[in-house]
């Protein structure tokens, strides 16, 4: 589902690219993306419930991760690469990260 969500985040920073800075465009596709993930890995991946708790956490997890993400994304772009590649190094960083945190909060009872 990582690779869905990854994928669908992607397209959602290209489109939003048409209309909006690099910065603003990533910050449109991690929302989307971090609503997205929350789903797909509650009913799908981990097959578990919803709850108060995981749907307060689960968002608060990414908020390290964005700014992390807009952090390697800044570096990539000012060293040199196009805006469009550039989230792709943010994605190396990010998708392991959210799926270890994520899998420990989304178990929780």
């Amino acid at each position: 589902m990582g690779g869905v969500n990854t994928l669908f985040s992607y397209l959602v920073y290209l489109i939003a690219l048409l209309a909006a800075s690099p910065k603003a465009a990533y910050t449109i596709s991690f929302i989307a993306g971090v609503l997205t993930s929350y789903l797909l890995h509650l009913k799908i991946t981990f097959r578990t419930t919803h709850s108060r708790q995981k749907i307060i956490l689960y968002p608060l997890i990414y908020i390290a991760q964005y700014f992390i993400g807009l952090l390697i994304l800044t570096i990539s772009i000012t060293a040199g690469f196009a805006k469009e590649l550039a989230p792709i190094f943010v994605i190396i960083v990010n998708v392991p990260l959210s799926f270890f945190v994520g899998r420990f909060v989304l178990r929780l009872s």
